[in-house]
């Protein structure tokens, strides 16, 4: 079993856990991370270091990097990705953010249609030693429903429902317009949430339709 452990230095050490020794280090951040989250089938690790988000495979190489925000105080505050086989058509990753936005990111090769060139080979200050990442992250949806930094994430396993949950102890329940993640959200359809509020003992839920 492999664990990750990050520090105030902008470093991240995979270690073994039944042995207990060092395996890797990933590259140096260009600031300390705040959020990590692996997948335990595939190995692949998604890192948040301020307002950038990283993907890596289990042998530490970088397989897309982006920088979420152009607010450089809007920090990722949670990650998470599918948790199942990596034997899926499409990569989905999402991020929690300072300003209460929920991002959905697709993972697409850089030889597709949908990548833009210029972003192709951009770093985003990571020491990669000069190799580009072969894949882009591409931002597919922005969820807007909390007023506070999202601290949790969670896909569940069908791809039909995505947790959110914020510092001010709000718990947000987005369901999907289509049957799963891996099919795409349709453009121009409506996605329902569900909010959860917690007032001591009692229990406000809401229901309504995003735009």
């Amino acid at each position: 079993m492999i664990i990750i452990s990050d520090s105030a230095d902008c470093t991240v050490v995979l270690w073994d856990l039944s042995s207990l020794v060092y395996i890797r280090q990933l590259p140096m951040f260009p600031s300390p991370v705040s959020a990590i989250f692996m997948n335990e089938l595939t190995g692949e690790i998604v890192t948040a270091a301020g307002i950038m988000l990283s993907v890596w495979s289990i042998n530490g190489d970088c397989l897309s990097v982006v920088n979420t925000s152009q607010l450089p105080s809007d920090f990722i505050m949670s990650v998470t990705t599918c948790t199942f086989s990596d034997w899926r058509e499409t990569n989905w990753y999402v991020s929690g953010h300072q300003s209460g936005a929920v991002k959905v990111w697709q993972m697409v090769h850089n030889s597709s249609e949908n990548v833009q060139t210029q972003t192709q080979s951009q770093t985003f200050g990571l020491g990669l030693c000069g190799q580009v990442p072969e894949y882009t992250l591409v931002l597919h949806k922005v969820l807007k429903g909390h007023k506070h930094s999202v601290t949790a994430l969670h896909l569940t396993s069908d791809l039909k429902q995505l947790l959110s949950g914020d510092s001010g102890g709000h718990l947000i329940s987005w369901t999907l317009p289509d049957e799963t993640l891996r099919n795409s959200i349709r453009r121009g359809k409506n996605e329902v949430k569900s909010e959860v509020m917690a007032h001591g003992d009692t229990v406000v839920q809401s229901v309504g339709t995003l735009v």
